[in-house]
């Protein structure tokens, strides 16, 4: 999909062209690429067709992503495991102790994200709440942060990452199979997407000159399974 679009958006070769940018819409459900309208482009192949039980990907293919919850949704509704980001993970974690709990001395953000970082490298449930509770009965108090701000802490770390909906996305618990080699590979999958991100900002650099798509014309006429 992404090379795709990348060959989408390639300019053509005539230096006096503007290589504009249009949308082309692909059916009546909002789907819809943008590509340059300069160039001729091939049968565009509709990549959702087929996409669903977990059997119909690639074992050890997983959705990383910012904590979003529509698109961890969408991820678990073709099957897939979810993995968060912990770049961003962990950003979101210091900024709610920042802006929220108002913690901003060094020493004691740094205790609180070593506590977290050892609660992801839980591999069952119950080693996660075996260390939960270790974490919350030795290591906050610890702190002195007073029992009101300790309460407050242990709230957020309990509804927002020790849920249902995110445990396993965040910590070790996901990454383990009863497949040797499908743990494998999940154990030493990276832990991040920033990559994936960057790659886009060197893309736009490349290709687009830093343009964006802010040149996009009008929708075209919705393409048949046949058009060009």
């Amino acid at each position: 999909v992404q090379l795709d679009a990348i060959r989408g958006m390639l300019p053509c070769d005539d230096p006096q062209c503007s290589h504009p940018i249009v949308r082309v819409d692909l059916d009546n459900r909002g789907s819809f690429v943008l590509q340059r309208a300069c160039r001729k482009h091939p049968q565009r192949r509709v990549w959702w067709d087929g996409f669903g039980p977990l059997q119909r990907f690639p074992i050890g293919m997983v959705g990383m992503i910012d904590k979003a919850a529509y698109e961890a949704r969408a991820l678990r509704k073709c099957g897939l495991r979810v993995f968060l980001c912990s770049f961003h993970v962990y950003a979101a974690m210091l900024e709610k102790f920042d802006k929220d709990l108002r913690i901003r001395h060094g020493p004691t953000l740094f205790a609180l994200i070593i506590g977290l970082k050892w609660l992801a490298r839980s591999r069952t449930q119950a080693e996660l709440g075996k260390r939960w509770a270790v974490v919350r009965s030795k290591s906050l108090p610890q702190l002195a942060l007073g029992a009101e701000l300790t309460a407050k802490i242990a709230s957020y770390i309990e509804s927002e990452w020790l849920c249902e909906t995110w445990a396993a996305c965040w910590t070790d618990i996901g990454r383990t199979s009863s497949d040797p080699a499908l743990d494998m590979i999940l154990r030493h999958m990276v832990t991040t997407n920033n990559a994936t991100e960057r790659f886009w900002i060197r893309y736009q650099d490349v290709a687009c000159h830093h343009k964006m798509f802010s040149e996009c014309s009008k929708p075209s006429p919705t393409l048949s399974s046949g058009s060009q």
